[in-house]
């Protein structure tokens, strides 16, 4: 039986043409107040076409709330997008979005991105993860900070375990940072080797030092069989204990139709080892169909039932269309399946928005994807901060940005 649900919508931004908002990252900057802080990143189409994607504007801009996330206003100046950065022949350019962990013992706020190095050639770019620290709620930052793995000979040009920075890549955008029991932080990244690993960072603030310390995690890898591509995008849940379980987005083999899976895997010692992945599945034992695409645990706060978000088809696809429907369904943390019969949709596709075809010839369709997510404190509604992209065609990219907020019902 579907979820019984009320689901709100408004927009949150509606920008002028060509220009779309994606609202990333939201998080509350203090234990029990209304301040919240998130990313915006900017996109101006420009009236190019898709096919000139590499020529559109993208800036990025932290913005803040006084009231819970009901109305936002921008903090601080907007960044150039390393896309916009490279073509223009900026050789530092911009990476990942901020993202912002809340630190449970002092409050203090972390904000946290992967930043490429362009190098003069533009030939190979170098990734490096940083950090700062706000104590006030997000209002003020200090410097920025490399994160490090603590020992094993790391420095800052060879910042973590098995990774080289001449060969290879790291970079997140929605870390899905999560809290463990211990205060610990821990947030999921992609690895290019030049297949995808998904690794982990665990931080954990060092009062008498003030600052973090940083361990990076084993990676994690699936077959070639399975995946063109390899695991990336892990979204995260706390089991308790030192118990996390992980999905990640792991594109199939459009070319041999070998359909796209959700991998997943457990840790039982807080995200520094991991078993090895295998399909997501429902209780029923059958696999859970997704496009590649980012995907979300929420919890409910009072009953403490967890959700998942993201784009649940009716049947295997091989790539990363359609993200349509926008759905949630009911997790189970004991037996780790999704209940089959909880599958509900959100938003599905509206009548003459864009239908996903041939990805070859550039049919993507309408997108609810890469979202934004948090549940709000007052109320205890999940709420999705959606780009709702684009409204009639890729070539006139233009799209609202649309908050979804979903109340379960009795």
């Amino acid at each position: 039986m579907a979820l019984n649900i009320e689901v709100k919508r408004d927009i949150l931004f509606a920008p002028t043409k060509h220009v779309t908002h994606w609202a990333l990252n939201p998080t509350y900057t203090s234990a029990r107040g209304e301040g919240m802080i998130m990313t915006v990143t900017e996109t101006d189409g420009l009236g190019l076409g898709a096919n000139r994607y590499m020529e559109w504007e993208q800036t990025s801009q932290r913005f803040r709330s006084r009231d819970g996330g009901a109305t936002w206003k921008p903090s601080g100046n907007p960044t150039l997008h390393w896309m916009t950065a490279l073509r223009k022949k900026v050789h530092v350019g911009y990476g990942g979005m901020w993202a912002y962990w809340l630190e449970p013992r002092s409050e203090r706020l972390i904000a946290f991105r992967s930043r490429p190095l362009f190098s003069e050639d533009f030939a190979k770019t170098w990734s490096r993860f940083y950090y700062e620290v706000s104590d006030n709620e997000g209002v003020d930052w200090d410097f920025r900070r490399p994160i490090i793995h603590e020992g094993g000979g790391c420095d800052e040009e060879h910042w973590m375990p098995d990774f080289d920075p001449d060969h290879h890549a790291a970079q997140f955008d929605q870390p899905h940072a999560i809290t463990l029991d211990d205060g610990t932080l821990l947030f999921g990244f992609t690895v290019r080797t030049p297949r995808y690993v998904t690794r982990f960072f665990r931080g954990r603030w060092v009062e008498c030092e003030e600052r973090m310390v940083w361990k990076a995690s084993e990676g994690i890898t699936v077959p070639e069989s399975v995946s063109s591509t390899g695991p990336c995008e892990p979204d995260l849940l706390s089991l308790g204990g030192g118990r996390v379980f992980a999905t990640m987005r792991t594109q199939g083999i459009p070319a041999k139709k070998v359909p796209t899976t959700r991998q997943c895997a457990l840790s039982t010692d807080g995200g520094r080892t991991w078993s090895v992945p295998k399909p997501l599945k429902y209780d029923d034992g059958t696999p859970v169909w997704v496009p590649a695409a980012i995907s979300a645990f929420e919890r409910e706060p009072g009953s403490g039932r967890v959700f998942w978000f993201g784009n649940i088809q009716p049947g295997p696809v091989c790539g990363q269309i359609p993200r349509y429907p926008l759905t949630m369904a009911e997790f189970d943390p004991k037996r780790l399946f999704i209940l089959k019969d909880s599958v509900t949709v959100i938003q599905d596709l509206p009548p003459g928005a864009p239908k996903a075809g041939d990805p070859r010839k550039g049919e993507l369709g309408r997108r609810y994807s890469n979202f934004g997510h948090y549940v709000d404190r007052r109320t205890g509604e999940f709420v999705l901060l959606v780009a709702e992209e684009p409204r009639v065609t890729w070539d006139d990219y233009w799209s609202d940005c649309i908050r979804f907020r979903i109340k379960l019902k009795p």
